[in-house]
């Protein structure tokens, strides 16, 4: 009899696999039974995109393909996994500090990289790395003064206030390259 009722299965012909893609299990299911086929599920496939969780990811037989009737099509569905996004690096603070840079040394400075986690649940997090520079950048700088009040100075009725016209590199290194004492502003009553 079990080999009648085999004879009588294989007898009912072929059926075009259904595309499953984009449908969700239930309607997948649904789309299965209707043409006589039936299903079993395999390992998730994982996504970030949310829009994709819950719908069939793939199918073991291509859509269109003519298989026989009561066939077994195995699916996989989407679920949903966090993919952190990070942000590209961003200086924290300037990369040279003018005050100790010379063309001839490096400096080192921090970068941070914000993970963006609207797709992670409420948790954040800053990750950090240490930079080393050449200092050579900031000798393309040009020269630049800077007017350095010294002291000021009263005689009778006047006021005399004197300071320095002081000139740096571009990488503001020490010594300056000039300083010329001036005279300025000397008011009289």
């Amino acid at each position: 009899m079990f080999g009648s009722l085999g004879y009588w299965a294989s007898s009912k012909g072929m059926v075009a696999v259904p595309d499953l893609s984009g449908m969700t299990e239930a309607q997948a299911s649904t789309a299965l039974s209707n043409v006589f086929l039936t299903y079993s599920k395999t390992t998730n496939t994982q996504t970030s995109d949310s829009n994709l969780v819950g719908k069939v990811a793939t199918q073991s037989v291509s859509a269109g393909t003519l298989a026989n009737y009561e066939s077994n099509i195995v699916i996989s569905i989407y679920e949903f996994v966090c993919i952190p996004v990070w942000s590209d690096w961003y200086n924290v603070g300037s990369p040279y500090n003018y005050s100790s840079c010379s063309p001839s040394n490096t400096q080192t400075y921090s970068q941070n990289q914000q993970r963006d986690s609207t797709n992670c649940g409420p948790q954040s997090e800053t990750r950090t790395i240490t930079v080393t520079i050449s200092c050579s950048y900031c000798s393309t700088l040009p020269n630049y003064t800077v007017r350095e009040y010294e002291y000021s100075y009263y005689s009778e009725d006047c006021v005399w206030e004197y300071a320095y016209d002081t000139t740096y590199d571009g990488c503001g290194s020490l010594p300056p390259i000039s300083k010329v004492f001036i005279t300025k502003n000397i008011v009289c009553t």
